[in-house]
């Protein structure tokens, strides 16, 4: 038997989980890495080792965000710093003609952290301007790479403001998983969830839920 939900007027098919026996929320994917479902999948994220999803994206966004600011403060104390020296080799007489080296011998080490700063600054920038640009619009990199909302409306995007504030800002919803989960599936029953009022990303509204 198929289920359905109405979410914001537009009718969403639930899946049903065979790994975990349940029928999965609007927007919960099943993650092979961690062989469970993930409520609100984004991605499995090889540099923390879990899942990205409904509970935890906003700390990995402010992973993403913090690494980036991070490294542009120091690529600006280090280039600063480095260019001091190097003016200061440029004005000097005595330095000869390799004023860069000069500069070099007098800052290896801002000069290091600039080059290994703007690298890093490279690959995780964009990675923070496409997030960016996921929240604005009350998406997901799952949804994305699979084109769920490629011919049709995104039921979940009210408005940037209010996407922002819904992915980022809203109250942590309690986890659906139940403590004995585990010891049920060992005796081969099924994954127990809750289902307290919290709700999901569908129903009554973008609301509660986790990684599931």
């Amino acid at each position: 038997a198929e289920r359905f939900v109405e979410v914001r007027g537009v009718t969403m098919p639930l899946k049903w989980c065979s790994t975990c026996r349940i029928w999965r929320p609007p927007r919960a994917s099943h993650c092979t890495e961690c062989n469970v479902c993930v409520e609100r999948f984004d991605h499995h994220c090889p540099w923390t080792g879990q899942c990205v999803g409904l509970r935890n994206y906003r700390y990995f966004f402010g992973f993403v965000l913090s690494v980036c600011s991070l490294c542009a403060y120091t690529l600006v104390v280090s280039a600063l710093s480095f260019l001091h020296a190097l003016a200061a080799a440029l004005t000097d007489a005595t330095s000869g003609g390799d004023r860069v080296g000069v500069a070099l011998d007098e800052r290896p080490v801002p000069a290091a952290l600039s080059i290994a700063t703007a690298l890093i600054l490279l690959c995780v920038c964009p990675l923070l301007c496409y997030h960016c640009s996921l929240t604005c619009r009350n998406a997901t990199t799952s949804e994305e790479i699979k084109g769920t909302f490629a011919d049709r409306a995104n039921p979940f995007d009210q408005s940037c403001p209010a996407n922002c504030r819904h992915v980022l800002c809203r109250p942590l919803p309690p986890s659906r998983l139940h403590l004995r989960s585990a010891a049920a599936e060992e005796l081969g029953g099924p994954m127990i969830l809750r289902n307290d009022g919290g709700g999901g990303e569908g129903g009554g509204g973008e609301g509660g839920g986790g990684e599931v």
